[in-house]
């Protein structure tokens, strides 16, 4: 939530989820990232609507990265 709100401050950015921490290689993701219900969780805490975007990139091992 911090880093949402810190790109939110300076007008943008990009989060990646479905990228290993420690290596730095997409290992993909089980489900898909419930964009809505971070939005609802942001919104309820900072008591402020901020829209957020999300996009699926399908990856040539099949897996996906959002």
């Amino acid at each position: 939530m911090r880093l949402a709100l810190a790109m939110y401050n300076t007008y943008g950015g990009v989060i990646v989820f479905g990228v290993d921490d420690e290596t730095r290689r997409c290992s993909g993701l089980n489900t898909s990232f419930d964009v809505e219900g971070f939005s609802d969780v942001v919104t309820d805490k900072v008591r402020r609507n901020i829209d957020f975007k999300s996009r699926e990139y399908k990856l040539s091992d099949g897996s996906s990265v959002t």
